[in-house]
């Protein structure tokens, strides 16, 4: 038989382990990002600009990819001036979601 102190110790365990769970949880649940859809004009693009991004968040492009496609670049420089990297990705689904690291 353990003493009376060790019976209460090892309760007070499982509810550390409980509040180390929810912890994790609430965690997870902060560090998923936000989506925000884009979409093909003007008017968007003006009331994204003024957004935060965080990492983690998502861009989802939807446009007819007959007509479209969504390439990312280096950065602002290379948006203004149109300048596309050898080998940057290509998206051409119509449909495209991406991940800001």
């Amino acid at each position: 038989s353990l003493p009376e102190g060790s019976k209460m110790a090892k309760g007070g365990g499982s509810a550390g382990v409980l509040v180390l769970i929810l912890v994790t949880l609430l965690i997870n649940i902060q560090v998923e990002g936000r989506s925000y859809d884009v979409g093909w004009g003007f008017v968007s693009y003006k009331k994204l600009s003024a957004t935060k991004f965080k990492r983690g968040d998502s861009l989802v492009f939807n446009y007819p990819r007959s007509v479209h496609d969504v390439v990312q670049v280096g950065g602002l420089k290379d948006y203004t001036n149109c300048v596309v990297s050898k080998g940057a990705r290509k998206n051409k689904s119509g449909h495209d979601k991406i991940t800001l690291r």
